[in-house]
């Protein structure tokens, strides 16, 4: 199965649909992604998900998502459940001495480790009408191939050693 989806909002709903559906996990990796209108909506599905017991996971741009990371929304999505990490957090040194520090622009939705939103859509009210892409896929290999980008950054963010073995999704139920 391919869709594309062409607009934010076109794009927005089927995320928003596929979180809803999710049955075993739901893993996120967004460059931006606001404490505002469209950022509540998402939160709201995540948080009763992961209170359903349904593994959330975001890893989220210390850069494009420095404000959510400072807000109170950020606290009620960790204790609901969501594990959040932050790639690169924002600090004085990384702003006043570093430029072109790498960021992590990545837009993904990993469903259940079968199938995948991949594109350029943020999750923030500003972006609400313009044109950019998504595509929902479920071929296999690609997911597996963004599940390991995923669990690389994820580890990175943690400054954990990586292994190969620790970071696949396995169909039966387990993960990482």
């Amino acid at each position: 199965m391919v869709s594309y989806y062409t607009s934010t909002k076109d794009a927005w709903d089927a995320m928003l649909a596929a979180c809803e559906n999710a049955t075993s996990s739901i893993y996120i990796e967004e460059y931006a992604f606001d404490d505002d209108t469209i950022g509540n909506h998402f939160a709201d599905i995540l948080m009763r998900r992961a209170q359903a017991g349904i593994k959330v996971r975001m890893l989220l741009d210390g850069w494009g998502c420095y404000g959510l990371s400072k807000s109170d929304l950020f606290t009620r999505m960790q204790d609901a459940g969501i594990d959040i990490t932050i790639f690169r957090p924002m600090t004085w040194w990384r702003v006043c001495l570093l430029r072109g520090f790498p960021r992590d622009h990545r837009k993904l939705f990993i469903l259940d480790g079968n199938s995948i939103i991949i594109g350029g859509v943020c999750i923030y009210d500003e972006i609400t009408d313009w044109r950019d892409t998504m595509i929902a896929l479920d071929d296999p290999r690609i997911v597996e191939q963004s599940l390991l980008l995923f669990n690389d950054t994820w580890q990175r963010a943690h400054n954990n050693h990586y292994n190969n073995e620790d970071a696949l999704y396995h169909q039966d139920g387990g993960s990482d």
